[in-house]
This record gives structure tokens, C-alpha cells and sequence, in this order.
């Protein structure tokens, strides 16, 4: 079937260069041009009153929100349906062929494969070119383009559960209700807090809480530093990302 052609996974140690024939590698490609788009034409989404355009440009930050909001509203949604396409075409057991069907196939309980991982990293890698055309207007060094690739590279192990837990009816609603909410949930009330409620500690917080403000400011240029801070915000998506491996894990054997 169509959607089992264009949804089956990479294979092997090839998954690394699947960005160039899969169709999620397009999309995401697609998405990084439109936030490096975003970032060198700001005022298209964000008209200033002013006839100055702001320099350096904020090209490096939308890349960066552009990457977060694939990771983590669209690539799990795709693992989900290659995860159902990979369970519908796997032969179940049953009393008339034990010998031919048992033992093959296991249902996988890790949240990650290797293809996966390796599909991944093949994603960031196709990013390079972006990230050095929205680094030099950016007015970015090397430094800054990495520990932006690092802001975002830890929110994929969330994205890689997710997409396993999306395949479970009873955890398919708060999966997705939880990634809205971290993605534009937060952003949202952050605004909330600092154009009308102007609580500065909650509005620090929830800044460094959200995805997609904390991948912001970490690419700020011309910051030494080479991991995203604070620490604290760092890990937390990592942490979450275990978490909700465990989980998975744990249903998985229970099943």
C-alpha cells in the first residue's frame, strides 16, 4: 500500500542517510527552511512600526523553534504511524502455525530503535547547511550554532517515546495533549505572565520550562558557553524522556 511504502522504516546502519529518500526527511527540511525563513524575514510575521530592520537577524532562534516544533508535534506522529504500519504487517500467534510464528517478531518495548536514532542524527546532520547560513546572519560563532544543535538535539529522546506511547489507546490522548501543551501551551503563558500579570519569577520559569523558549535562548549569540542554560532546564527533558521510557517499557512487558 501507498502509505506503507512512504512510512516504512530505514533499514540498517542506511537510516543515517534516509533524510534524502524518506518522505519525513522532505518535511523536515521543509520545516527548518521556513524557520531559517522566518528568522531572515521577521517583520513578514511580526510587522515592527519602526523602519529599521533589527541586526543581526533572529535567524539562528527560529531555526532553532522551527526544530523543536518538528520534534516535537510532527516526527512522533510519524514514529506512531511507522510503529501501527510495522504491528499491522506482523503475523500473530496462533494454535496452527506455533513453530512459524513464535519467537518471531517481538513487540518492541525499547522507545527508540537503532534505525531511529540513526534516522535522527542523519536529520541534524542534514541541518548543518542551515545552521551556517542562519549563523552568519545571526552574527553566531561555531559555538553558539552547537550548543543551539545541543538545546534541541535533547528533546529528541522525548520525541522518540512519545511516538512509542502514541501507539497505546490509554496514553494517545495525554501524549498529545502534553506535547501542545509543553510546545504552545508554555510559550503562551509565559506571554500571559510577562504582558499582564507581570509575575518575573513564574515568567523566568515558565520560560526556561517551554521547548521552544528555552531552544530561543539558547542561541543567543556570542555566549561562550557551550551547553544551553540553566542546568536545571538542560535536563529536564532528558529526565522526562526516561521517564516516560520506563513507562513505556514497563506496559510493553505487561502486555
Amino acid at each position: 500500500m501507498p502509505a506503507q511504502q512512504t512510512l516504512t522504516p530505514p533499514i540498517g546502519r542506511w537510516a543515517i542517510f534516509s533524510v534524502f529518500w524518506q518522505p519525513v526527511g522532505a518535511i523536515y527540511l521543509l520545516v527548518c527552511l521556513v524557520g531559517l525563513a522566518a528568522g531572515l524575514w521577521p517583520d513578514a510575521i511580526y510587522p515592527s512600526t519602526s523602519d529599521l530592520r533589527p541586526a543581526p537577524l533572529p535567524a539562528l532562534h527560529t531555526l532553532a523553534v522551527a526544530q523543536v516544533g518538528f520534534f516535537l508535534l510532527l516526527y512522533p506522529i510519524v514514529l506512531f504511524r511507522r510503529n501501527s504500519i510495522q504491528s499491522e504487517s506482523r503475523p500473530s500467534t496462533g494454535p496452527g502455525r506455533p513453530e512459524a510464528l513464535e519467537g518471531r517478531n517481538p513487540k518492541p518495548c525499547l522507545p527508540a530503535g537503532r534505525s531511529e536514532i540513526l534516522e535522527t542524527l542523519g536529520l541534524f546532520i542534514a541541518t548543518v547547511p542551515f545552521y551556517a547560513a542562519a549563523g552568519w546572519v545571526s552574527d553566531a560563532t561555531a559555538v553558539d550554532c552547537l550548543r543551539t544543535g545541543i538545546a534541541v538535539g535533547v528533546i529528541c529522546p522525548m520525541s522518540w517515546v512519545a511516538g512509542r506511547l502514541l501507539g497505546r489507546p490509554a496514553a494517545r490522548g495525554p501524549v498529545l495533549t502534553g506535547l501542545l501543551v509543553i510546545t504552545i501551551g508554555l510559550p503562551g503563558l509565559y506571554y500571559i505572565f510577562r504582558d499582564f500579570l507581570r509575575i518575573l519569577p513564574a515568567e523566568r520559569i515558565i520560560w526556561y520550562l517551554s521547548p521552544v523558549t528555552f531552544a530561543w535562548s539558547a542561541s543567543a549569540a556570542r555566549n561562550p558557553s557551550l551547553l544551553p542554560e540553566p542546568i536545571w532546564a538542560f535536563l529536564i527533558w532528558p529526565g522526562a524522556a526516561a521517564m516516560g521510557a520506563l513507562i513505556c517499557i514497563i506496559a510493553s512487558r505487561k502486555n
